[in-house]
């Protein structure tokens, strides 16, 4: 839901022209996030307490709204000058932010086991590269942030393919159905 959420701050604070096809693909696009990210088998035969939903909810508001407004502020932050620049600054000031509460604040250890550090450093560097390239389009693109959010919350059919093929983790036809409804927004949004 954040995408519609940042797609309206989009149009409505820095004023990006959004049109109705493009609306009605992004909500395709975040329906079909939906219908791939979540697992039905367990929804619909009621394995999921509806308790752990609940306790959760704070946060995910909390989530969607804090990702409604970052998404369009960063966009429009780099999109002028040195997207370079700026995104090391927002990196290093969350990665100071970080260091404050877990080893200031709370005392924790945060540096991985011996046995993760790789791992933990590969997983470093494609987030970075995520960030780089969401960056970099924001800057070649100026006024499409609520498109490019759009398209960034198509992830779950990326993942979604990644599962089936190197996991060999089976999808349900509602996932398959949410992976179509992905192809159709992107699709739609392309030629819109």
């Amino acid at each position: 839901t954040y995408p519609i959420l940042a797609a309206v701050i989009a149009a409505m604070v820095f004023k990006e022209a959004i049109v109705g096809q493009q609306w009605l693909a992004i909500v395709v696009l975040v329906v079909g996030a939906i219908l791939t990210s979540v697992n039905w088998a367990e929804v619909l035969d009621g394995k999921l307490d509806g308790n752990e939903l609940a306790k959760g909810w704070p946060w995910i508001l909390a989530t969607t709204l804090i990702h409604a407004l970052y998404f369009p502020l960063l966009g429009q932050f780099t999109s002028l000058g040195s997207w370079e620049s700026k995104l090391l600054l927002i990196k290093l000031f969350s990665a100071l932010i970080m260091w404050l509460v877990f080893v200031v604040v709370r005392r924790e250890q945060v540096l991985p086991p011996k046995g993760k550090v790789a791992f933990t450093s590969l997983l470093g560097l494609l987030e970075m590269l995520g960030w780089v390239g969401y960056s970099w389009a924001t800057s070649a693109s100026v006024g499409q942030t609520a498109i490019l959010i759009a398209v960034l919350n198509s992830a779950a059919l990326i993942t979604a393919v990644w599962a089936y093929f190197v996991l060999n983790e089976k999808l349900s036809k509602i996932q398959y159905l949410g992976i179509g409804l992905i192809v159709a927004g992107l699709s739609w949004l392309s030629l819109g």
